[in-house]
This record gives structure tokens, sequence and C-alpha cells, in this order.
């Protein structure tokens, strides 16, 4: 059982349910109709049973996707996340950075 996921459930009073489980497809949907809506980062959180970071972190990984796979622009990506555009500048830039040290050290 993944750590976080041992905690939550070890300490239901302090951690949300969900904390550290992977994302369902029908989760990242509602993750996404919630952002359209403009609720709260805070109702998110509690809707999904996860961390405030949790949800940012997962926005961030989307934002990603978008950028790559999907050949989304930032303007697009932030309509889409609700992040700003630096976000997703920094966001594109870190998970780069790490794919090609990873690369560095994958020969």
């Amino acid at each position: 059982m993944p750590f976080l996921t041992k905690m939550a459930k070890e300490n239901p009073d302090k951690y949300p349910g969900r904390m550290g489980q992977p994302w369902k497809p029908e989760e990242v949907d509602k993750l996404l109709t919630s952002i359209r809506e403009k609720k709260s980062l805070e109702d998110i959180a509690k809707d999904h049973q996860r961390t405030e970071g949790g949800i940012t972190a997962q926005l961030k990984k989307m934002a990603f996707d978008y950028s790559t796979k999907h050949k989304k622009t930032i303007e697009e990506i932030a309509v889409l996340t609700g992040l700003s555009e630096k976000d997703i500048r920094d966001t594109i830039n870190k998970y780069e950075k790490k794919q090609s040290l990873k690369g560095e050290y994958d020969t």
C-alpha cells in the first residue's frame, strides 16, 4: 500500500480518504468540470477527498500532458486547468528538464 494511502487510512480525521490514490478517468472529468465552474481549490479538494496540493499536482500533470500530447497552447491549458500561464510554463519546463535528465541517465 502506498505510503500516502496508508496515512489516509490510518488517520481518517487528519487526511482525506483518496489522498495518494491514482486518479480515475471519471474523477479527472469531475475535476475539469469543477474548474470550468470556477469552484475554489478548497471545495474541489473536499469534493475529491484529496489535499489541495494533490489537486494542484494533478492539474500540473494534466497541463504538461495537454502541452506535449495534445499540443494545446498555454492559453488553452490555462482555461482547461485554471492554472496561471506562469505556473503552466514553469511546470512544462520542470517536466521537460526532468525528462531530459532521466534520458541522460538511461544511456
